[in-house]
């Protein structure tokens, strides 16, 4: 296997894999809506639930904001590939831990 070997089926992803990843999302945020609508008091106010809804969109809109950033970086790294050997790779330098 190479270095940057995919996963097996990892390229059958798709729309069922977003199916499955909205699916998540919807699921973080019905856990903590569960939890509100198993109270007693079913005649309170629905603001609640709208503050777990708009956090859990606000996480959401983060986590696509940092893919952007991932896509753009991924993108110009890239682009600057000169397709020589791995010792000159700018990917993998670029991608790799650095000592502290």
């Amino acid at each position: 296997m190479g270095l940057f070997a995919p996963r097996r089926g990892a390229a059958k992803v798709g729309h069922a894999g977003r199916d499955t990843i909205a699916c998540i999302a919807v699921h973080d945020a019905s856990i903590a809506v569960t939890n509100v609508l198993e109270s007693d008091d079913r005649d309170r106010s629905c603001a609640e639930v709208d503050q777990i809804a708009n956090a859990q969109l606000t996480q959401v809109r983060s986590k696509l904001a940092d893919l952007s950033v991932l896509q753009n970086v991924l993108q110009a790294l890239i682009g600057q590939c000169r397709h020589g050997t791995i010792a000159d790779c700018r990917i993998i330098e670029a991608l790799a831990p650095t000592a502290d």
